[in-house]
């Protein structure tokens, strides 16, 4: 089973905000969110602080793959 985290990038854009950003307002590295554009888990610690950031929850940011998308 693949993550994908193309909602969270939605948001980003929607809001007008840049991975930078998001790594300043949610307090997570910029390991954590190299990890999320390259689709990799990530920790639930990590998805928690972006979801207290952007207001949101975490299935508006990241959904399981049923198939492989590689």
């Amino acid at each position: 089973m693949n993550v994908s985290y193309e909602p969270l990038w939605k948001i980003l854009e929607n809001k007008k905000m840049k991975k930078k950003d998001l790594i300043e307002i949610a307090k997570v590295s910029e390991n954590c969110i190299a990890n999320m554009g390259n689709n990799k888990f990530v920790s639930m610690v990590n998805i928690g602080r972006i979801c207290v950031a952007l207001g949101c929850t975490p299935n508006d940011v990241f959904y399981f793959n049923t198939i492989d998308e590689r």
